[in-house]
């Protein structure tokens, strides 16, 4: 394990680092971690969304899978592929535990480091359902998916009417939404790593909210990542929650 990092964040890195060395991440247009799902239930270790979304669970040496099966129906359901990353001492068990359709990857603990072997490639998810595609998008967001004259203000409302619309609409908007949301970190994560391996201490600069050192005054602020607008807050109220508690001085900065 590398030195002052978790066995997770040295996990997260080394699968990034591998899908970069199998090009995976060539065409990707947005990369997040920790992405909420399932009315936040579960959280997506990685997803990659390149023109579909390919989700990614971890299980370290000090995970235990009594949640796996529970996670990966959920990651099913709003993803066009779903893999499993495991330790090897968990890779029997995880085999015998996820449908055929997941694709494993084994976490091979050597002198070296951590390094990832390709067990099983996924095939596409046959439980993707649009109602959880949905789930991923803020209700203003479902909203320019319907006519301008629906009227419809709740959200339970909103989404019953977004459903008669078809699935590849409704998979496009999912797409194009995490596509625009994570834009901005992607870019400086790809130009921050580019001809050099990827570390643990490379994973901030995926998270929406980052903490800048401000050396002449000794704080700490946070600001966006992103260009997004003042019009987009119901968007950072909806996905926010997906990294924790928003710091009051940012909501109060959002709100102004």
């Amino acid at each position: 394990m590398i030195a002052g990092y978790s066995a997770e964040h040295e996990a997260v890195a080394s699968l990034l680092q591998f899908l970069r060395r199998g090009g995976a991440l060539r065409a990707a247009d947005a990369i997040i971690l920790e992405l909420a799902v399932g009315k936040y239930a579960n959280r997506v270790d990685v997803a990659v969304v390149d023109g579909q979304l390919h989700t990614y669970e971890i299980k370290t040496e000090s995970d235990d899978l009594s949640r796996l099966r529970s996670q990966i129906a959920a990651y099913a359901s709003i993803s066009d592929m779903v893999s499993i990353a495991v330790a090897t001492k968990h890779l029997p068990s995880a085999i015998s535990s996820v449908p055929d359709f997941v694709g494993v990857l084994e976490l091979q603990r050597s002198d070296d480091g951590l390094n990832i072997r390709q067990v099983r490639e996924p095939v596409p998810s046959p439980v993707w359902s649009a109602s959880a595609a949905l789930s991923l998008l803020p209700v203003t967001e479902i909203r320019r998916l319907l006519p301008k004259n629906s009227g419809l203000l709740r959200r339970e409302n909103v989404v019953a009417e977004a459903l008669s619309l078809p699935d590849d609409e409704i998979r496009r908007a999912s797409l194009d939404f995490m596509r625009h949301r994570y834009k901005g970190t992607t870019y400086e994560f790809a130009a921050s790593t580019k001809g050099r391996a990827i570390g643990p201490n490379d994973l901030n600069m995926l998270r929406l909210w980052k903490r800048l050192r401000l050396a002449d005054a000794k704080v700490v602020a946070l600001k966006r990542n992103d260009n997004s607008s003042d019009s987009e807050r119901s968007t950072f109220e909806f996905v926010g929650r997906s990294f924790g508690p928003i710091p009051e001085e940012i909501k109060r900065r959002i709100q102004s």
